[in-house]
């Protein structure tokens, strides 16, 4: 297949045989834990998506992490039409990964934090995801792959990702944060979360052969997402997509993506960074 292909490149490029397993990274502002199913969470030591402000990289396990306090939760779904799946969130739990992804960290031959998550299948697509930052910076950027490997176009493709932001617990701040949706839609859809003692995140789209992204904010108990983080990208990527507009609460935030139609053998791609 294209994607087994493309990553097999990859990893040919950087001199490296694939181990797959969860892996973590670092740089001098960011500690990142990615589990082997792509999420920002490596269960095997319980880094999440780590941050020190100072630039001096003291990750001990009390830093503020954004993913991993109360109930880990991180999340990518894809969609096709009425179906779904999605690895991590609530479904299944933080390490689930009904897609198959396959994660292996890249930094050696890469020469800064890069982790490639692959082989992953849904609906005749093929997935594969880049994270790499940096060393001195103070975001995380992504890279997804959708591959149509059928002889047919694949259509009404969307994707979702998100997480909780629990940036404030290890500070004794508590789950709650300020939530607010900076752009509503379009390639550059954003939506921030603020805790009370000053940590903050943005997930914000980049780029993308999309028709369009929505960003917003569901809350655990709101009757716009069911009474759980909402992780239905089929729903996410809509205009109807939750917007509960709590602006204080334990909430997730998220991106949707509409991604149409993909052509027999063609791809979509599309990027966004959690910006710290």
């Amino acid at each position: 297949m294209k994607l087994k292909l493309t990553a097999l490149a990859v990893l040919a490029a950087f001199g490296m045989s694939a181990q797959a397993a969860d892996v973590t990274v670092a740089g001098s502002y960011i500690q990142l834990g990615v589990g082997n199913n792509g999420t920002l969470i490596n269960t095997t030591t319980g880094a999440g998506l780590r941050f020190d402000p100072t630039g001096t990289a003291p990750f001990f396990a009390g830093a503020a992490d954004y993913t991993y306090p109360g109930t880990p939760f991180s999340f990518f779904s894809v969609g096709v039409g009425s179906a779904w799946d999605v690895n991590g969130g609530l479904v299944g739990g933080a390490s689930s990964n009904p897609l198959g992804m396959s994660t292996v960290d890249l930094s050696g031959g890469a020469g800064f934090p890069f982790v490639l998550s692959s082989m992953g299948t849904f609906g005749g697509l093929t997935i594969m995801q880049t994270l790499s930052f940096q060393p001195g910076w103070s975001k995380v950027h992504a890279d997804v792959s959708l591959f149509n490997t059928t002889s047919s176009a694949i259509r009404g493709v969307t994707y979702a990702v998100g997480l909780d932001p629990d940036q404030g617990v290890a500070g004794g701040a508590g789950f709650s944060t300020t939530n607010t949706v900076l752009t509503r839609s379009g390639v550059a859809a954003a939506v921030q979360a603020v805790s009370t003692n000053g940590y903050s995140i943005v997930l914000q789209g980049v780029s993308g052969t999309i028709n369009n992204v929505w960003a917003g904010s569901a809350y655990a108990g709101g009757a716009a997402s069911g009474g759980v983080w909402e992780q239905d990208p089929t729903l996410l990527a809509t205009a109807l997509s939750p917007l509960d507009g709590i602006p204080f609460a334990d909430a997730n935030i998220y991106l949707g993506y509409d991604v149409g139609t993909i052509a027999a053998g063609g791809t979509a791609s599309l990027s966004y960074d959690y910006v710290l």
